[in-house]
């Protein structure tokens, strides 16, 4: 059996896994997501435990590392974001951190605020009916 990890250009890690034995070869590769979520072929999410029952203990501590290293790698470039962002904000710019909250969902912006402010920030009901 070999193993490789692959990174591709978009930053997902691709795990390559040959198996060859007598009269069998089969290739399957898993895709490891930039928060270290592990991915078969399929697209079905694979968790750390089906890792350890569905490969041998080797695959499954190789794919682990791969998942640090991710989680790791995911950690540093939101770190260099912070850094960016805490320079751009001390000089008055805050277009970039307006662009990146664009993204956030509304639920996680109004939880990140004190627990006081939340209902000022929850959108109406518009389900409820109206006498």
């Amino acid at each position: 059996m070999k193993v490789t990890r692959q990174e591709r250009k978009d930053g997902l890690i691709e795990i390559n896994i040959d198996f060859d034995g007598e009269n069998i070869h089969k290739s399957t590769y898993l895709t490891i997501d930039h928060d270290g979520n592990v991915f078969e072929e399929d697209g079905g999410r694979i968790s750390f435990s089906e890792l350890s029952t569905k490969y041998n203990e080797d695959v499954a501590n190789f794919i682990q590392e791969t998942v640090k290293l991710q989680e790791v790698r995911a950690q540093a470039l939101r770190n260099a974001v912070i850094e960016d962002l805490k320079r751009s904000i001390a000089l008055g710019d805050d277009t970039t951190i307006d662009e990146i909250l664009k993204f956030v969902p509304h639920q996680n912006l109004v939880q990140a605020l004190p627990e006081e402010q939340w209902e000022s920030f929850y959108l109406v009901n518009f389900h409820q009916t109206q006498d």
